[in-house]
């Protein structure tokens, strides 16, 4: 298997009949060609193949205002969270993401109560506190801040899709993506409480690649880098079928490893006087 992106660009060169670079950067012809050409051709095949290898599973969190650290956690009825001059309220809704330890906490939101300067409570948002006696302990990290303010139509809640996110494959246990949503600026717009979500992420090692997937993104570059190497149309046309071909046997061998869509019922909007006021009910 490649150990890096040089080696499959090299790959691809020596396909083409083309010495190989000592560095993929800009400071020769085919450096400048490949710097450009592989990114792409790696993000369109892994929105076209999907591979298992660029699976992931996250939580998603609301989008926040005035992000502030978390530096402790209780595992307590309720729970009590200590982050440094947060700057919250007493009845302010805020979420909560990267914990690391007491992962409960992770993408939910809450109503912070008994404020101080660098403590506060926690409760649902129907004032309940939460309870986090059977909570795993707080190991370290995490942030939390007040909710923004919902889309201005259509959806009441915001999430921030992850920096590696390119496509999205399940949504709450619904890989038909049948439940309503919309992506837009970096955010996952939709009427869902909580988002637990599958998607492919832009892998860069590329050590994760299976063997076909290498192939793949080889003949896919050589079709595509051909008429820059080469300057012969035949060359880039042989490149291209070969291309079509692997594509289509590396799409059906995936295919057989996948079991059906699972879709679960959509997780309902908890009804709760915040909800409800985002609502205008």
């Amino acid at each position: 298997m490649s150990a890096t992106s040089l080696d499959i660009v090299n790959l691809t060169l020596s396909h083409l009949g083309a010495k190989k670079l000592a560095a993929l950067d800009t400071t020769t012809e085919y450096g400048r060609l490949f710097s450009t050409l592989y990114p792409e051709a790696l993000d369109e095949l892994l929105r076209e193949i999907r591979p298992n290898f660029a699976k992931k599973r996250a939580i998603f969190h609301q989008v926040i205002d005035a992000e502030k650290t978390i530096s402790g956690a209780t595992a307590a009825n309720p729970v009590v969270i200590t982050s440094t001059s947060h700057g919250l309220s007493n009845d302010d809704v805020i979420a909560i993401y990267d914990v690391v330890g007491m992962t409960d906490l992770n993408g939910k939101m809450y109503i912070s109560q008994n404020t101080t300067a660098n403590t506060f409570e926690l409760t649902d948002l129907n004032g309940t506190n939460i309870n986090g006696i059977d909570f795993d302990a707080w190991i370290s990290g995490g942030k939390c801040g007040i909710v923004s303010d919902a889309p201005a139509f259509g959806y009441n809640f915001r999430y921030l899709l992850p920096s590696d996110y390119i496509l999205l494959l399940e949504l709450n246990g619904n890989e038909s993506l049948t439940l309503p949503f919309s992506i837009e600026g970096g955010e996952l717009l939709t009427d869902e409480f909580e988002i637990q979500a599958r998607y492919i992420y832009a892998v860069t090692d590329v050590t994760k690649f299976d063997k076909d997937f290498v192939k793949v993104l080889d003949y896919k570059m050589a079709a595509e880098a051909a008429p820059h190497v080469t300057n012969q149309t035949s060359v880039a046309e042989k490149w291209e079928a070969k291309y079509e071909k692997e594509l289509q046997r590396t799409k059906g061998r995936k295919s057989q490893e996948s079991g059906s869509p699972q879709n679960g019922p959509p997780r309902q909007v908890v009804a709760n006087r915040w909800v409800n006021s985002r609502r205008g009910d």
